[in-house]
């Protein structure tokens, strides 16, 4: 008996804007990682939920580089798109540039690689659609999100181990 042939469906990147809160901020005065990183986590989320019409938890968050602080009143962009496609997981890249409000200026502040898994309607894991690899830079995303995840589950395999 042949195995259906998976759908392969474009994956268009999600970006969302937030504002940052004197509540948003750590003791040093800038936004605390935790918030920047939950609002990564969102916007990774909304992306693999669109794309693959399913709801979606996450199951690791990887690689998070944080370059530049974002500070009180400045604008936060957030764009996330899926780079990598498992089984029944995927991997989310979300990137994050800020803007002062006051004088335009925008600049880059963070990364990171989000492991998303896609849920039936009893929550259980589900097959994700593909995405199509159009260019070399899709393909070398690819490469490098599918080294990210296979790191992630060797470290989950040596904790098992003891």
């Amino acid at each position: 008996m042949d195995t259906p042939q998976r759908e392969t469906r474009a994956a268009e990147p999600l970006t969302m804007y937030e504002i940052v809160f004197p509540g948003d901020l750590n003791p040093n005065g800038v936004m605390f990682g935790g918030k920047l990183v939950a609002l990564m986590d969102i916007c990774t989320a909304l992306c693999v939920s669109r794309w693959s019409r399913r709801p979606c938890v996450t199951a690791s968050i990887d690689a998070i580089a944080f370059n530049s602080p974002i500070r009180h009143g400045q604008m936060v962009e957030l764009t996330a798109r899926v780079v990598y496609v498992g089984n029944t997981s995927c991997v989310a890249f979300c990137s994050v540039h800020a803007q002062d409000i006051t004088t335009g200026d925008r600049f880059y502040c963070c990364e990171g690689y989000f492991t998303i898994v896609g849920l039936d309607s009893n929550s259980k894991p589900t097959v994700l659609p593909m995405i199509p690899l159009d260019d070399e830079t899709d393909r070398r995303e690819w490469e490098h999100a599918k080294l990210i995840k296979e790191h992630m589950l060797a470290r989950l395999e040596l904790r098992k181990q003891g």
